[in-house]
């Protein structure tokens, strides 16, 4: 068996394998066959669950709070470089982020304060529920190459779940009803889930 190099495995590179590929973007697909009531939202949900009043929405306000709890993408930003790859000592903090310190920071965009700075990093919220660590412990017949502990870190799937699905950046990269897709040639397309029978079967069953 032969290793190409370009795949980083065994075997030949699937890239330009048709049966690797997505069908969804390696044909043309000019008919899409709805479900109709399937799916349906409110258009301004989205805007609702970030606390915006519908009707009196600007850029400016949609930025400021694209970025909560900082007040826009610089002070955003300067959050990112205190914090990774590693965290900055709090003298460090002081003088290169705080406003009355760090003059050649533009007013609006640094820290009044470390505490600032630190008020808002407490109201971010937790994305995935939180790291919780177990163990497992080995049982008396297994075998003699299984360690006596092991130890994890873990997240709960569901808390996970419900985080992507309440991400709204990614609202217009998921679907929530399916649809039958079609090429130019009549034929039907398959590809994810969506675009197959088991979903509009187990919803209409």
């Amino acid at each position: 068996m032969d290793i190409d190099e370009d795949s980083g495995g065994f075997g030949e590179s699937q890239g330009d394998d048709p049966a690797f590929q997505d069908p969804l973007q390696v044909q043309d697909f000019d008919r899409v066959e709805r479900y109709p009531g399937a799916g349906i939202c409110n258009t301004f949900s989205s805007l609702m669950d970030i606390g915006l009043p519908v009707g009196e929405v600007d850029e400016y306000t949609l930025r400021a709070k694209h970025y909560w709890p900082f007040d826009n993408e610089e002070q955003w930003n300067l959050a990112g470089w205190l914090l990774f790859p590693n965290r900055l000592s709090a003298s460090q903090i002081t003088a290169g982020a705080v406003e009355k310190n760090a003059k050649w920071i533009k007013p609006g965009c640094g820290f009044k304060s470390l505490n600032d700075f630190n008020k808002r990093l407490e109201l971010l919220p937790s994305k995935g529920g939180e790291w919780v660590s177990k163990n497992l412990t080995r049982k008396v017949n297994s075998p003699a190459w299984v360690p006596e502990n092991v130890q994890f870190w873990m997240r709960d799937s569901l808390e996970t779940l419900k985080s992507i699905v309440g991400d709204v950046r990614l609202a217009q990269d998921m679907k929530w009803a399916p649809e039958k897709i079609y090429n130019s040639k009549g034929e039907r397309i398959y590809s994810e889930l969506w675009t197959g029978d088991w979903w509009p079967s187990m919803q209409v069953s």
